[in-house]
């Protein structure tokens, strides 16, 4: 029964998120974290088109998820990815991307 009420706030929160229209609240203890920290390197290798460096990339995924707010922390551990804010587009720049936690990046 958890899985539909965070689900319905997941996607509650990235609606409001991208419309600008409210603060739905931070719910990220509810998540999973994800343990393995993701490279450039591996992005490149996923036949996606990339205009950022290595230091533009990192800064971006080292933050807080755009959508729940779940930080990355080495100590827990759980490292945030990047996720594009228009997946029609296959091109990551630092104006394309957020940070994004791997719950609300499905």
């Amino acid at each position: 029964r958890l899985l539909p009420v965070v689900l319905r706030r997941k996607f509650a929160a990235r609606g409001l998120c991208h419309d600008g229209a409210a603060n739905f609240g931070r719910f990220d203890h509810l998540f999973r974290n994800n343990i393995s920290r993701k490279s450039r390197s591996a992005y490149l290798s996923d036949s996606k088109t990339f205009s950022m460096t290595n230091e533009e990339f990192r800064e971006i995924a080292d933050g807080s998820c755009y959508f729940c707010g779940k930080q990355t922390d080495a100590s827990v551990p759980h490292f945030n990815g990047l996720d594009r804010l228009n997946s029609t587009r296959r091109i990551y720049t630092t104006t394309s991307v957020v940070a994004c936690c791997s719950t609300c990046n499905m």
